[in-house]
């Protein structure tokens, strides 16, 4: 079944997959979500596997997700009625045993289990793969995961994500230092649903992140694919690699879901050191940008329909307003080179 579109979000957003939750959220209790203004409820059946459907009983519109799991079976919390994981009806007490049970069934949307994050699709049509941007990395290499919610925009939430050049005011000695700018070639290239900005001849950075925990880089470059998965990547010239993720997922049109994850390959990063040493500077780091992001919002809602400025720096701006103010597969002709000092 497919929700029907609301004035804010087009209605080609309902036919990708959203990370929406990390799996070990998901256990005895049913998980209420919400994406793109719509409302769903996750459970685990009595097998374990897990399924979504929309949070609302049939009988008089009570949220199931305010109630309880049966033998994996959603129970409704005002007069019990139990729902299996297809949505049907299974159980309607005080209704006569010798009488069928009512064909009722609550609305169900795909969800799939990947690499310890939960990913629903608001649709019943669409693609059956994840985004391959989620797919491509080995889950054995993940480090950890990390689940927030940020005021803002989806499309502004990932803007900052993927912006090289608010790094060295909002994160100054953290990531960047605006002292020690260098030129740097930026290359944006788009291929249908997948965007990728590769930073050339920039082999390290200046902030005290990169002073402890990294060496020379072989190549920086950050993915896109839409709707809503991004990466950060990072090559050494030992051959390692270190793959930041965040899967943005709008709640509505003030307020972001983001689903992080750290990958490496080749390099020493147990997940206890990563943790204790690097966790908490990337911690420290996201609460600056949830911060900035926070004001921003604020600012916009003072100055109500004024239009940003852009400059050409801002190389993903279009591309991301293509698809999440109109639904449309970005532009080719957004393609270019240019220099930016980092």
């Amino acid at each position: 079944m497919t929700p029907a579109p609301t004035p804010d979000w087009p209605s080609a957003l309902l036919t990708h997959w959203y990370a929406v939750a990390r799996a070990d959220q998901l256990r005895r209790k049913p998980l209420p979500i919400t994406l793109l203004d719509r409302h769903f409820v996750l459970a685990r059946d009595a097998d374990g596997s897990a399924y979504a459907l929309e949070d609302r009983c049939p009988h008089r519109q009570v949220a199931l997700s305010a109630g309880c799991l049966r033998d994996g079976q959603l129970q409704c919390p005002y007069h019990g009625w139990r729902f299996g994981a297809d949505g049907l009806l299974r159980d309607l007490p005080g209704h006569d045993p010798a009488q069928p049970l009512p064909a009722i069934r609550v609305p169900g949307f795909p969800l799939q289990e990947h690499d310890g994050l939960l990913w629903l699709r608001p649709c019943a049509e669409g693609s059956e793969q994840l985004p391959a941007l989620a797919r491509e990395l080995a889950p054995g290499q993940r480090r950890f995961e990390w689940q927030a919610q940020w005021r803002g925009h989806v499309l502004d939430v990932m803007e900052n994500f993927l912006d090289a050049l608010h790094t060295h005011y909002v994160h100054a000695g953290w990531l960047r230092r605006h002292s020690q700018r260098r030129p740097c070639q930026v290359a944006l290239d788009i291929d249908g649903e997948r965007v990728r900005v590769d930073y050339r001849a920039h082999g390290e950075q200046s902030g005290l992140v990169y002073r402890l925990f990294e060496s020379r880089r072989l190549g920086e470059s950050a993915h896109f694919q839409l709707p809503g998965s991004s990466r950060l990547q990072y090559d050494y010239r030992d051959g390692s690699q270190v793959c930041i993720s965040l899967h943005f997922s709008p709640v509505d049109g003030r307020n972001t879901r983001i689903l992080a994850s750290l990958h490496v390959r080749g390099r020493w990063a147990p997940r206890w050191a990563v943790r204790a040493l690097l966790w908490p500077l990337l911690a420290h780091v996201g609460r600056q940008d949830a911060a900035i992001l926070a004001a921003q919002q604020d600012n916009m809602a003072r100055f109500a329909g004024r239009r940003p400025a852009r400059m050409h720096g801002d190389v993903l701006r279009p591309v991301l307003e293509d698809w999440w103010l109109h639904g449309r597969t970005p532009d080719p002709a957004h393609a270019r080179q240019l220099t930016l000092w980092l």
